[in-house]
């Protein structure tokens, strides 16, 4: 799984590492600028470290996403639609970024009442398949299977 530090207006999903710590050596994978676009690597969130824009980030040395399938990417948004269209930082990192992980599962996590019916798009833009809020898990690309019980 790929996650992300929480910026202050940013969902954080840090507590997720926790959830997962039973498993014998469950995997994360943070961001890490590199050039005009982010390489996941493989971290534990105490060891992330400020990196070009004050963001914490791994070690660039260490081991990158593999783009398998069933890899799930965290992506933080200000504003995403039923679409699955997000409003982010304005930089590009994630679009650009995702483009290079075509098989994974991209879920968008922000806050309920910043679900939107529409954000303008442009070609570029990559949608994600769900979005995940602090009240319900959201089903909007056609990747994203839903199982009995999830919400939509």
């Amino acid at each position: 799984m790929a996650s992300y530090a929480a910026l202050p207006w940013e969902v954080d999903p840090g507590e997720l590492e926790h959830v997962g710590a039973h498993e014998a050596h469950p995997e994360f994978y943070y961001p890490c600028v590199e050039g005009e676009g982010l390489v996941f690597r493989r971290a534990r969130r105490l060891t992330l470290r400020p990196g070009r824009f004050g963001i914490p980030e791994p070690p660039s040395d260490a081991p990158s996403l593999p783009d398998d399938v069933g890899t799930v990417i965290l992506v933080p948004g200000m504003a995403f639609d039923r679409r699955g269209h997000r409003l982010g930082s304005g930089k590009g990192f994630y679009d650009r970024t995702l483009s290079n992980h075509p098989d994974a599962i991209r879920v968008g996590v922000g806050l309920e009442t910043l679900i939107v019916d529409a954000i303008p798009d442009d070609p570029w833009d990559i949608p994600m398949d769900a979005i995940a809020t602090e009240q319900r898990f959201h089903i909007v690309g056609s990747r994203a299977v839903a199982h009995p019980g999830d919400t939509e």
